[in-house]
């Protein structure tokens, strides 16, 4: 790989003169060609460095990728008769704006974050703003849970590294399975279930159950249904 590399890169270094070499100014809360937040943006919409930092990565390696396929959709024929493009046909396809970003998982289990930091935050008086509470968040919701779905949270969300919450939960547990907790407490386990499962199937089992838990958050407190996927 080295000799290509380096050959590759002295084909596009003699090329590169009138490339632009400064990021251009952006006026505060401008997005990024394709309609894509950065990381200080996503991080002043609540949420935390790293997984700002992963959803910047995933937006700009998928406007990619659908850019690519886009490219090779528009040059197939052009390419199936053996023709090269010339320069001024790629420049100005390079200037088009980018394809409209498809909505992925990733992007799902960000929304119900965001719609779950919303709820949260409504249920605290904010002295900036001037808002009394919305409703009490220590106020207490009984939700039916599966054996499977209990398991779940006590081995996939930030509860197994809680001290009082898991033995409360596994105590419930093992004598019902309406589990009654404060709406705070199911608001963590929610955006606790976004991030959770490794794998697709386990991962869609944790927004399923998310989802779940969600809807009966916003019917019990009288908030706006969140947003979950047909």
């Amino acid at each position: 790989m080295g000799r290509y590399a380096s050959r590759l890169h002295r084909k596009l270094a003699s090329r590169a003169d009138s490339l632009p070499t400064e990021e251009p100014q952006r006026r505060p809360g401008e997005l990024l060609p394709g309609g894509i937040k950065d990381i200080p943006m996503l991080i002043q919409e609540g949420l935390d460095p790293i997984h700002a930092v992963y959803a910047f990565i995933h937006n700009m390696a998928t406007r990619f990728a659908e850019a690519v396929v886009e490219f090779t959709q528009d040059t197939r024929p052009q390419r199936a008769a053996g023709k090269a493009l010339d320069e001024k046909t790629i420049q100005d396809m390079l200037k088009r704006p980018f394809p409209e970003k498809m909505h992925t998982a990733l992007d799902a289990a960000l929304d119900l974050m965001h719609w779950t930091d919303d709820l949260l935050k409504v249920g605290y008086p904010s002295a900036r703003q001037g808002t009394p509470a919305a409703f009490d968040p220590m106020s207490t919701v009984a939700i039916h849970l599966t054996d499977e779905e209990l398991q779940l949270i006590l081995n996939e969300t930030y509860v197994v590294r809680t001290k009082t919450l898991r033995p409360q939960l596994e105590e419930m547990g093992r004598t019902q399975r309406d589990i009654t907790l404060s709406v705070h407490a199911w608001g963590l386990i929610t955006s606790s279930l976004c991030a959770a499962g490794e794998g697709a199937k386990a991962r869609k089992r944790a927004m399923t159950l998310a989802g779940r838990i969600a809807r009966s958050l916003a019917e019990a407190v009288g908030f706006e249904k969140p947003p979950l996927e047909k």
